[in-house]
């Protein structure tokens, strides 16, 4: 809102002055000049929105030190001493302020100076102006004309008809001021009308063709230069990652020399005007990036990876550039990566704790270190990173801490602030970037103390500077490379005006994105009553895109998006794109295919000049200086383009993701490798909870369990009612703070029956305390480096399978006596139903292989450490054996076949549809006494038992699954034998033969 009226006060300022000179009367404070109340806004103040518009104006601008934004120019003029006889001279102008033609008119009266004006007109515009198509477009020139007639000395208009252009290029000039031409037939491809399928492909087309013509100019001489090309576009932001894809990422050109071809990535030099400063400046990246990392409550390593990548700190040490390598060796350094969903996770701790450990690494033995400073020593490799990080981190620890300390007073004072701006000063190296760069900083300090005094938010005062960053850069224009003389120039259509282009392509031209929308605001009171020089978003763009065609002097390219390839859209083109289409005879428009690679490519002559040109043919065409139009046979094997073998780096496979994997291969690779998720959009809100379902109840008592298992050993506990009431009484009341636990009588109710449901285990748990004698308890068990600083746990070496793999894990809850672990699983295997068990031994339930696979990955991964590891089963006392080790497991020394086999599968790109639950249910429905086997009758049953259940297998597919576009290839059973070989290290002995 606030944004929104700014920009209204400031069109008062130019287009309704007299407005201004009310306000300003009301409060006695005369106005520079006086100008003819052509409406008096007391008339408006009944309107809506009138009066506090008044008020807002009046209380931030009309007083004696302030000058109104719109009037500084003139201001400035009037105080000025202007000699006599001087002159002012205007070039090109499509429309100018009311303000500005009355200040122009009466100083060329009063002061007798000479005005001079230069424009794109002529006495045929005039004439023909009113009973043009395009009256609305020429409308603003039309006014100046006339305006300027009775100001300016001398006019000097720039001819709108070129004799030296193209046929059709003249033709649709002369449509554009009215003037009718008998010819509308276009045949030397001087106007020309795109679709393309994407806004990258839209600007490779049109690098193809400027190629094209570059390339035809040098075969005939013609001297045509980079610097004769223009692209105009509506919207800067939303083409400046395709501008960057395309000219910055360059094109590969083959030469041949010698009979050898070699490949050379060549950029087309271009200059980007009209950038904001908020999305091209590095400072204010730099900025945006760094207040992040002052949150009291932390921050993640992305957000300081972000700030070592900025050029800021790359141009100072090339070390800092490199991404990749930082990243890793934070990896190395035992430095988390956090959730994305929680948006403040302090990685800060950690950073100082693996800094410390390498360090100390290097200085004292190891030995000494874990007994006389209980620091654990951390070995990773050299980098001449860490010699840098260090200084740094040590820089940017003190920088944070001074900043929050000067912010944390709750009110900014000078000294405050001059406190801050030092330490940035300090952290950035100011003195050490570029010139523009330190005027950008100036700005923004400048800036900073003009908030001097403010009394800051006791939270969220990291964001208001976060906010101050933005709207500073927000206000600075920047461009990229010397604007006309770079190469091909590339900017919206207002800087274009009075600049003739020998070749211009106006993109962009799709409906919704140009010309823009009529503003009907309330807000804006000059829509009460319109002005003959008001003009809105709509009738600027249009006249801008007026005088754009007449710059062009030998082709002009009209072209739009019309297809949405993310999400399979068509779109139309804009109005104007069809009106202009309607001024030269509706011809019919270029539509190209989505990839540069396309058969519909035919590469003749006529094709050429109609910009049809793929991208290879292009890239033949420039290196082989060969303009022939019969290129095809001399395209470039694409085995030429083979790149060199880099060694491998051990690959990083951790314990969940092979449990994820083994209980269903396909919905893992889906979502991991091929990036396919859920987006569940519709979320239903939680309501009131008064009782517990299944699932909550036991994460309520898991909570409770992860309480216990750490005390069991202890004497004083004895799992007695009152103990176990004191735990269950602090997990509920966790749980109630988040809403996730009823509350009154019904708390009371779900208490007790999650009281006597664990009491009902408590011969269990004491037996366990009992076979745990002499066991010391660790939090947590790592393989591998996993990034825990946690001093209770027990940490083991990473397991290295040949070169190229890497295993990592982490468990809770163990307990360790010399090479023997105790872990402890609370949930259900088994069927509960004893008679149903009792008949039917091997029927297991529906996610039997989904539980199994937690168990046998995690024994499997302790017996490669040389550790015999068993789990405790809570919930299946009633079985032969309370517990499950790696012996129970009917392998017979197979582990390791089965596991690299595991392992083989898992790495390969190959999707497998191994559905655990219909085995699960087959098993079910054998009702057999006898382990499952595989014999021609069991096949038969299956193939019989697929057919009629396979309907209600694809309807309980998860939603991944249905997702993928070719399911129904994939979705063929496996063989019974491959789907069983798959699941049988999972099973206990007994369970399949």
């Amino acid at each position: 809102m606030s944004r929104k009226l700014a920009a209204y006060f400031k069109d008062y300022e130019l287009n309704r002055p007299y407005w201004i000179q009310e306000w300003d009367s009301e409060h006695q404070i005369p106005f520079f000049q006086t100008f003819n109340i052509r409406q008096s806004f007391s008339e408006m103040e009944s309107l809506p929105y009138a009066k506090i518009q008044k008020l807002i104006y009046q209380s931030l601008f009309v007083n004696q030190e302030s000058i109104p934004r719109g009037q500084l120019f003139l201001h400035a003029w009037d105080e000025a001493k202007i000699a006599e006889n001087q002159s002012v001279h205007l070039f090109c102008l499509s429309n100018l302020s009311y303000v500005y033609l009355e200040f122009l008119e009466r100083i060329s009266k009063a002061q007798n100076i000479d005005i001079y004006f230069y424009q794109f007109s002529s006495e045929k515009l005039l004439e023909h102006a009113e009973g043009s198509e395009f009256r609305k477009w020429s409308r603003p020139h039309v006014y100046l004309n006339q305006r300027l007639k009775s100001i300016a000395q001398s006019s000097k208009p720039l001819p709108l008809e070129d004799s030296s252009s193209p046929l059709d290029l003249n033709r649709l000039k002369k449509a554009l001021i009215g003037i009718p031409s008998t010819e509308l037939s276009l045949s030397d491809h001087s106007v020309r009308f795109w679709n393309a399928p994407s806004r990258y492909r839209e600007l490779e087309i049109v690098a193809n063709d400027i190629l094209y013509k570059l390339s035809v100019s040098e075969k005939n001489g013609e001297g045509l230069r980079l610097t004769d090309f223009a692209i105009l576009l509506p919207d800067i932001s939303t083409y400046r990652s395709s501008i960057e894809w395309v000219f910055d990422g360059g094109i590969l050109v083959e030469r041949t020399e010698k009979d050898s071809s070699t490949l050379h990535r060549q950029k087309i030099p271009y200059s980007l005007v009209d950038l904001n400063a908020k999305d091209q400046s590095n400072v204010c990246k730099a900025l945006q990036d760094f207040w992040p990392l002052c949150h009291p409550k932390g921050f993640k390593v992305d957000n300081l990876l972000a700030l070592l990548q900025n050029p800021l700190f790359s141009n100072r040490d090339p070390l800092f550039g490199n991404l990749e390598e930082i990243s890793s060796i934070f990896q190395e350094l035992s430095i988390s990566y956090f959730d994305p969903q929680n948006k403040y996770n302090d990685a800060s701790a950690q950073i100082e704790e693996g800094l410390k450990r390498w360090m100390s690494h290097h200085l004292l033995a190891k030995d000494r270190l874990e007994q006389e400073f209980s620091i654990t020593g951390l070995a990773i490799s050299e980098s001449e990173l860490l010699s840098i990080l260090i200084p740094f981190w040590r820089q940017l620890k003190e920088t944070i801490q001074s900043i929050n300390s000067c912010l944390r007073y709750g009110e900014l004072s000078a000294r405050h602030l001059e406190e801050i701006v030092r330490h940035l000063v300090q952290f950035f190296q100011v003195h050490k970037t570029s010139e523009s760069e330190i005027d950008e900083f100036t700005a923004y300090f400048a800036e900073l103390k003009s908030w001097e005094g403010i009394r800051l938010p006791q939270e969220e005062y990291l964001e208001l500077f976060e906010a101050i960053t933005t709207q500073v850069f927000s206000n600075i224009k920047v461009k990229k490379g010397s604007y006309l003389s770079a190469g091909v120039s590339i900017s919206l259509l207002q800087p274009m005006r009075p600049i003739p282009f020998k070749h211009v392509y106006i993109i962009g031209l799709g409906e919704g994105k140009f010309p823009g929308n009529l503003d009907r605001s309330p807000l804006n009171l000059r829509n009460q009553k319109q002005e003959e020089w008001d003009l809105g978003r709509r009738e600027i763009q249009e006249s801008l895109l007026w005088e754009s065609i007449f710059s062009a002097q030998t082709s002009i390219t009209f072209s739009y998006v019309g297809r949405d390839t993310k999400e399979d859209k068509i779109f139309e083109p804009c109005s104007s794109y069809l009106s202009l289409k309607k001024a030269v005879g509706s011809p019919q428009e270029i539509e190209f295919p989505i990839t540069n690679y396309s058969s519909s490519y035919i590469h003749d002559e006529e094709s050429l000049k109609k910009g049809f040109i793929s991208f290879d043919f292009t890239r033949k065409w420039i290196s082989s200086n060969d303009f022939a139009v019969d290129l095809l046979p001399k395209f470039q094997n694409t085995s030429d383009l083979a790149l060199p073998v880099l060694p491998a780096k051990p690959k990083a496979i951790q314990h969940t993701d092979l449990i994820s994997f083994l209980q269903d291969p396909m919905q893992f690779t889906l979502r991991k490798k091929l990036g396919m998720y859920v987006d569940l959009e519709n979320k239903t809100l939680p309501e009131e909870t008064f009782y517990l379902d299944n699932l909550s109840r036991y994460r309520i008592k898991s909570l409770v369990y992860d309480s216990i298992i750490p005390i069991l050993t202890n004497p004083s506990f004895s799992y007695t009612r009152d103990q176990l009431l004191d735990i269950i009484t602090n997990v509920i009341s966790v749980e109630k703070r988040n809403g996730r636990f009823p509350e009154y009588a019904f708390s009371l109710v779900e208490r007790e029956t999650i009281l006597s449901d664990m009491l009902s285990e408590r011969s269990i748990w004491l037996s366990w305390k009992e076979r745990l004698e002499g066991y010391k308890y660790f939090t947590y068990a790592c393989v591998g480096d996993t990034g825990l600083v946690d001093p209770g746990a027990l940490k083991l070496p990473h397991l290295l399978l040949g070169r190229d793999q890497k295993l990592f894990g982490e468990w809770k809850h163990i307990y360790k006596k010399e090479d023997h672990l105790i872990l402890f699983y609370t949930k259900s295997i088994y069927l509960k139903m004893e008679a149903y068990r009792s008949e039917f031994p091997y029927t297991i339930i529906r996610d039997y292989f989904g539980k199994m696979s937690e168990i046998w990955v995690g024994l499997y991964f302790f017996s490669l450490s040389g550790l015999r590891a068993e789990y405790f089963l809570l919930k299946d006392q009633s079985q032969k054996k309370p517990s499950i080790s790696l012996e129970d497991f009917g392998l017979k020394g197979l582990e390791k076949e089965h596991f690299e086999r595991l392992l083989h599968l898992f790495t390969s790109d190959e999707l497998y549809f191994y559905p655990r639950s219909f085995l699960q249910d087959f098993i079910a429905h054998t009702k057999t006494k006898e382990p499952l086997s595989i014999s021609e009758k069991t096949n038969e049953h299956w193939e019989e038992f697929a057919k009629e259940n396979f309907f209600q297998l694809k309807k309980n597919l998860s939603d991944i699954l249905k997702l993928y576009p070719e399911l129904e290839e994939k979705l063929g059973l496996p063989k019974l034998e491959e789907l069983i070989n798959f699941y049988k290290p999972l099973c206990l002995e007994g369970t399949i033969a």
